[in-house]
């Protein structure tokens, strides 16, 4: 059996997803980091996607923004290609069933794009197959041994 695996990590934070059904794709940001991205909408958002955000005002918008990023780069880190696709070339709502287009995803089915509750201080994403469930471990360093907490992972 292959696992599939996919890593981020920002500000001393690393997210890890697992999965044996198919390609995984996960990404975490600092939620603060929001009130950077508005400068880069133009790099991150489809037609469509900048139409639905252009009413919103300040700090949802950024939220939204931050959001929209992840999720981009979820599904193509579960595609293996990273950057090398231009994340205005496709629409990524929460919830979204995508094909993924990337040759290394070889015979791959589709991928859900999944917002993770992870608390107000991260913002964070997967792309897993379409029938995988969701589940997930905190893992935290405490008086030199390592301590499991609720979470989320992708099995």
């Amino acid at each position: 059996m292959a696992l599939h695996t996919s890593l981020s990590h920002a500000d001393g934070v690393a997210a890890f997803a697992v999965c044996a059904m198919g390609p995984v794709g996960i990404d975490i940001e600092p939620s603060l980091r929001a009130s950077e991205l508005p400068q880069v909408s133009t790099s991150v958002c489809h037609a469509i996607e900048a139409s639905q955000l252009a009413g919103l005002r300040e700090p949802l918008y950024s939220r939204e923004l931050l959001a929209l990023w992840v999720r981009k780069e979820a599904l193509l880190k579960a595609e293996g290609i990273g950057l090398e696709r231009e994340m205005t070339a496709f629409v990524a709502a929460d919830g979204a069933v995508l094909p993924l287009t990337a040759s290394t995803a070889d015979n791959a089915g589709p991928v859900r794009l999944s917002m993770l509750e992870i608390g107000a201080r991260w913002t964070a994403a997967v792309a897993a197959p379409v029938d995988a469930v969701i589940e997930g471990v905190w893992l935290r360093p405490v008086g030199g041994r390592v301590v499991a907490e609720p979470a989320l992972y992708v099995s």
